[in-house]
């Protein structure tokens, strides 16, 4: 089914995953067997199509600034100013969050709205593809216009903790039940505890003690600037969020 695009993009593998599951435990406690394929596939897409609605998002953003204008729409992309009357407008029920402690937190940002279909996760990942993409066209936007623009200019949602501080918190509805949803997402990784075992006169720790010798050196040979540089990518590496940029670096 997920080869065959049966939900036309609207449903992802693991919906369809948890949908066969549910149908098949089902089957399974009423000691019943499908006794033809329409069968099967009729049980999953009642389970999944009521996932399937349109979603609505609302990202913090940073590297812009409304100038001149309350709000500024491309596509089905609008950047504005986020306020409770902008719930209020959509008819969406926000009394169990408090969206206004949340929002003070966030008051630096500007915020991005879209609206995708789908079942909810493969609506997140639909926005947050047309997220990127918008910013992206805002930075290219941004390097045509001005002088160094290129480097002048650094955009971007704040939908991962990487770009926050500390948790990152945004917004979303469906139209089903406008309901609010809260979004919180912690720094990914554990911390690396730095302690009195990088002291120690292990072959490893000496190794790294070695290490920081040649990055902190003035002068390196062409060895030990090599080594520098597998340091700086695998720095970047480990923190790029993107597989194939992450497998390019190491």
């Amino acid at each position: 089914m997920d080869r065959a695009d049966f939900f036309d993009g609207m449903a992802g593998f693991s919906d369809i995953w948890h949908a066969w599951r549910k149908v098949v435990e089902k089957w399974l406690s009423n000691g019943l067997v499908p006794e033809r394929a329409d069968e099967v596939v009729q049980a999953i897409a009642e389970r999944v199509m009521p996932e399937i609605t349109e979603h609505t998002f609302i990202v913090p953003l940073f590297g812009i600034k409304l100038d001149g204008v309350d709000s500024f729409t491309r596509g089905s992309m609008t950047i504005l100013r986020m306020s409770m009357d902008v719930l209020d407008l959509a008819s969406v029920e926000h009394e169990h969050v408090d969206v206004s402690q949340l929002l003070e937190l966030n008051k630096h940002y500007l915020w991005l709205r879209g609206t995708t279909s789908g079942t909810p996760s493969v609506a997140l990942q639909k926005f947050s593809e047309q997220a990127t993409l918008t910013v992206g066209m805002l930075a290219i936007s941004a390097a045509s216009m001005y002088e160094r623009g290129a480097t002048g200019f650094r955009i971007g949602v704040v939908m991962t903790p990487e770009e926050a501080s500390g948790r990152s918190v945004w917004f979303s509805w469906c139209e089903s039940n406008r309901s609010l949803t809260t979004h919180y997402a912690y720094p990914r990784g554990q911390p690396f505890p730095v302690n009195i075992a990088l002291e120690d006169e292990s072959d490893m720790v000496r190794m790294i003690t070695r290490a920081f010798v040649i990055l902190h050196a003035r002068e390196r040979t062409q060895l030990e600037e090599a080594i520098a540089k597998a340091v700086y990518w695998y720095s970047d590496a480990h923190r790029d969020t993107v597989l194939v940029m992450k497998l390019v670096k190491y």
